[in-house]
């Protein structure tokens, strides 16, 4: 199964307050994410996760491959405004693939364009004809709690803030946007 999340922000211990997160630190934070990331994604699902997976300098990039490999499933990132180490080191922590956008052709027809900034499906939906857009969805994060859904302009907010702090699947897209 294919999984996407995203703002995990660990070890960005401000986050909590700035997102009014109910966490009373940030090892509970992390504790809670990674148990119900593992509640949902078995070890054979992919998850993409789509930017500010977490803040954290080149020297301590360490203490993510111990967050990661605590997470069920196989993973690519989708680069965040966040996200600031090069990208060969997110795949030495163990990502499998790094990205700063990525369009997923999914089997049934479906398009899925993953953007950490939702601002750029502006510029997606611009060059797509209505047919193609139809069956396409902006899958991004970034904003926080901002909104979950915005149907009109087809785009999905997969952070944790909004999603009770787990990924979400295609099928829960799938609902969301009542395809």
């Amino acid at each position: 199964m294919i999984w996407f999340t995203g703002d995990e922000h660990f070890f960005h211990r401000n986050i909590i307050k700035y997102c009014n997160r109910p966490f009373k630190s940030h090892d509970d934070m992390k504790t809670t994410i990674i148990k119900r990331h593992n509640s949902l994604v078995k070890g054979d699902d992919l998850v993409y996760h789509i930017g500010d997976f977490a803040m954290i300098g080149s020297g301590q990039a360490d203490k993510l491959k111990g967050i990661l490999g605590q997470l069920n499933g196989s993973h690519e990132l989708i680069l965040g405004n966040h996200d600031e180490l090069k990208p060969q080191k997110y795949i030495d922590i163990g990502f499998q693939r790094v990205h700063t956008s990525l369009r997923l052709h999914l089997n049934d027809g479906y398009v899925i364009e993953l953007h950490h900034d939702p601002s750029v499906y502006c510029l997606i939906e611009s060059t797509l004809k209505e047919e193609f857009w139809r069956r396409t969805c902006i899958v991004h994060g970034h904003i926080h709690t901002l909104y979950r859904v915005m149907p009109d302009r087809r785009c999905i907010n997969v952070g944790v803030d909004v999603n009770n702090f787990t990924p979400i699947n295609f099928d829960t897209i799938k609902i969301l946007l009542e395809l």
